[in-house]
């Protein structure tokens, strides 16, 4: 990784390394780029993976201090509860709604967006016009209070701690795999521009040579969006904008004319 950070300082302080650029094999411009792409993704994903180590010892702590002391029960298909109703949980912009006497028609009222959880149905409304419904009878049986729950979570840490941490690594699998397609699939676009606008220049490149440019310019920009990624701002999207543009325009004007 020491030698591809170099190689990007180099490349990034020279006009000329456009020509060294479009002269390297694909697959290992690919390769280049996918190395910062994993190396973000690593480092994200140890940072989530040290929140969830030091959340998981305070759960007991939250649960204790925030749930109400009542019991929830599913049997034959029915969800009883000694909560005082209707609960309201969430926030005015999404509250969760606790009713078992509420009738499937009520729909969370003039709620946009929202839970409500009923005798026999939980309803999920996304927006005002988009409602979905999961039947009570499709869970099993069970029974809990927050006692049992807060001695629950609080015996079997280790094992919530393993069901988190192979959940967010099978999900950070599949998002990463997403977002690198989607990445590629959006530098193919741009390459398709880049290498129309180097026949108008008169630069005789191939679309691979093309790619290899647009991989090199985008770490800086990649960089960029993914260290300020916590503060997003659409200033910080145009930078990155303007940044690739640079050294994308910059590499190919430096390039030689064909009829040289």
């Amino acid at each position: 990784m020491i030698r591809t950070f170099k190689e990007t300082l180099a490349s990034l302080q020279d006009k000329q390394y456009g020509k060294l650029i479009i002269a390297k094999p694909f697959p290992r411009v690919l390769w280049y780029w996918s190395q910062y792409f994993l190396l973000v993704a690593a480092v994200t994903l140890i940072l989530v993976l040290a929140a969830v180590t030091y959340f998981i010892p305070q759960l007991p702590r939250l649960l204790r201090d925030n749930l109400p002391t009542a019991a929830v029960q599913v049997k034959s298909g029915r969800l009883t509860t000694t909560l005082s109703q209707p609960a309201v949980f969430g926030s005015s912009d999404f509250p969760i709604i606790v009713d078992t006497t509420a009738s499937t028609s009520a729909e969370l009222g003039n709620v946009t967006t929202g839970v409500l959880v009923t005798g026999d149905k939980i309803l999920f409304k996304q927006d005002a016009n988009t409602t979905q419904t999961q039947n009570i009878s499709d869970f099993p049986d069970f029974h809990t209070d927050k006692n049992t729950l807060v001695s629950y979570v609080t015996a079997h840490q280790i094992r919530l701690w393993l069901i988190v941490v192979g959940l967010l690594l099978g999900f950070s699998l599949l998002l990463s795999a997403f977002l690198w397609i989607g990445r590629l699939l959006g530098f193919a676009i741009w390459s398709l521009i880049f290498w129309l606008a180097a026949l108008l220049l008169k630069r005789r490149l191939t679309y691979l040579q093309i790619f290899n440019l647009v991989l090199y310019a985008s770490v800086l920009p990649f960089l960029m969006d993914a260290f300020l990624a916590l503060a997003p701002n659409q200033l910080i999207s145009f930078v990155s904008l303007g940044v690739f543009l640079y050294f994308m325009i910059t590499w190919l004007l430096a390039l030689p004319r064909a009829d040289k």
